[in-house]
């Protein structure tokens, strides 16, 4: 069932994370200077996913950041705009979790974002092998491949909310909310 503005949703955590977060108009502080840098770098993400990314990382206030996947430096600057409390680490090209030298990070990052590149769900399924009590996972594209990529992601039991913007997915892996998965008209 999709849910629009939060109509249908019964958690209070969810509730608040779509209509306070996720349908948020309102214009933040850093929105204009960041609009103004946007031309000076590619982005895989448009302006309306980095002003949601912004909005989540400000709601969530982690205080460690993965950012992994190419043309994500414009994506960085509103990460750290919405938490300028947080430490960040990221990671521009493409490359495989086991390799890479900051693949150490992905225990303790509190919060990830994988946007773009292929290997998002081996990083995805790395980081949900390590517990952590306030995991926020964020994924680019996860309608690729008719969304079955996502759909074996999200039952993981580590995994207890998940929602499906489209082609953003946002997964909460705090256990104390109940297992639910939600499609949101975004």
């Amino acid at each position: 069932m999709q849910h629009r503005c939060g109509y249908g949703i019964h958690s209070p955590f969810a509730f608040q994370l779509v209509t306070g977060v996720i349908y948020e108009t309102e214009a933040y502080y850093a929105f204009t200077s960041l609009h103004e840098q946007g031309a000076q770098w590619p982005s895989h993400l448009n302006e309306r996913d980095n002003r949601l990314l912004f909005r989540l990382i400000n709601h969530h206030q982690p205080t460690s950041c993965l950012l992994i996947g190419p043309h994500t430096s414009l994506t960085q600057q509103y990460l750290e705009a919405g938490c300028r409390h947080c430490r960040f680490w990221h990671i521009e090209q493409t490359a495989t979790s086991s390799t890479h030298p900051l693949a150490q990070h992905i225990r303790e990052a509190e919060m990830l974002c994988l946007i773009g590149g292929k290997d998002r769900w081996e990083w995805a399924e790395q980081a949900l092998q390590a517990e952590h009590p306030r995991r926020m996972i964020v994924i680019s594209d996860i309608d690729t491949e008719g969304g079955s990529r996502w759909k074996h992601l999200i039952k993981n039991e580590q995994v207890r909310m998940s929602f499906d913007l489209g082609h953003i997915g946002i997964i909460c892996c705090e256990k104390r909310l109940n297992k639910q998965d939600y499609i949101i008209s975004y």
